[in-house]
């Protein structure tokens, strides 16, 4: 196996991904997960825990939309890097509620196999601000 061009692959797998959720493409990203996607939802707010499977994941990005009027925003803030099958990207998200917003730097790690995200990490900067947020 040539790790180069599975890492290449990897690599393009999660810049779908990110291209989906710039255009809010629930279908385009429906298709990058696994059925059985684990998502890793961090904090202490209603969003947080883990997510089982492509419709839930789905699911909870919609209610995310919702809850913040479509502001809610996750983009590349650098280089996507791979470690044979996992794909660490800096992020940035963004969103606001009423008079709150956020507005932060974090990590995303995705387990990619076969082409497929089978296993979501996402670690924000500022958890307690976000758990903050998303609890209101």
């Amino acid at each position: 196996m040539n790790t180069a061009v599975t890492e290449k692959e990897n690599r393009s797998v999660v810049a779908a991904y990110f291209d989906a959720l710039k255009s809010s493409d629930m279908t385009g990203l429906a298709l990058l997960f696994d059925r059985s996607v684990l998502w890793h939802q961090p904090g202490r707010n209603p969003f947080s825990g883990d997510k089982v499977g492509v419709g839930r994941v789905l699911a909870m990005l919609s209610r995310m939309q919702n809850a913040t009027n479509n502001s809610y925003a996750i983009k590349r803030d650098g280089s996507l890097m791979t470690s044979g099958n996992l794909v660490s990207v800096p992020v940035h998200t963004s969103a606001s509620s009423g008079n709150l917003s956020i507005s932060m730097k974090g990590t995303h790690l995705f387990r990619i196999d076969g082409g497929y995200i089978m296993e979501v990490w996402l670690f924000s900067e500022d958890q307690k601000a976000e758990d903050t947020f998303w609890s209101v």
